[in-house]
């Protein structure tokens, strides 16, 4: 599974940036968490996934061997008897090798500083993440999703459209026009299944590309 990337995700409170620094320090903390089915909630209010009833109605599984390579990766060890239990939609999903949504339940500080990540606006930073557990999703969208590079049997080649954009844009960097070494930062502004949209020097350019063994090759003139 991966649960946690960096970028800007709206959870609870709102778009907060998720930096690596953060999404990685002491990852290892993850371990022997609990994996529940939804995130826990009682009397209408969230829960830790560790409270008795949560055990008893919604744990299905484990986290064991958390790492971190530029995402939040757990091996997500689940009991088959209890999901069929909780909600066989999971199990389901698993048998057909199918990717399902997952949420982060966690604690956090946020710093009050807004900012800008690729675009996207953020009210605040998260810092000192220390976990709960991991909530896997059968019907709705995490805060950081699928599109996002998370979910539960994410391969770990595969690549969201954000990490393609990533690796396009550090590939495409255009050279001034009299040869100097410095270079024009490129901004991508849309990413399809086969080519992307970028803007450089105020102008817009279509570049093809191809993904293998999860790295993105530029294909053609843009």
């Amino acid at each position: 599974t991966v649960s946690l990337t960096e970028g800007v995700h709206c959870g609870d409170q709102g778009p907060i940036y998720y930096p690596p620094d953060e999404i990685s320090r002491d990852c290892t903390a993850w371990n022997h968490h609990p994996a529940v089915v939804n995130h826990p909630q009682l009397n209408g209010e969230g829960v830790s996934a560790c409270d008795p009833v949560v055990v008893e109605n919604q744990r299905v599984g484990v986290l064991f061997n958390t790492g971190f390579d530029g995402r939040l990766k757990h091996e997500t060890w689940l009991d088959p008897i209890k999901l069929a239990k909780v909600d066989n939609r999971v199990l389901d999903a698993i048998n057909n090798n199918q990717m399902v949504e997952v949420s982060t339940g966690i604690f956090l500080d946020v710093e009050d500083k807004a900012g800008e990540w690729h675009g996207e606006k953020y009210i605040g930073i998260a810092r000192n993440i220390r976990p709960d557990h991991l909530a896997i999703l059968p019907d709705t969208k995490g805060a950081c999703s699928i599109a996002d590079g998370a979910g539960l049997l994410r391969n770990s080649e595969e690549l969201s459209y954000n990490d393609i954009r990533d690796q396009i844009g550090s590939l495409l960097k255009t050279p001034l026009a009299n040869g100097e070494t410095e270079r024009y930062y490129c901004h991508v502004t849309d990413v399809y299944k086969s080519n992307a949209i970028y803007e450089c020097r105020d102008k817009y350019y279509k570049v093809g590309y191809k993904v293998k063994n999860g790295k993105v090759s530029i294909v053609g003139e843009p």
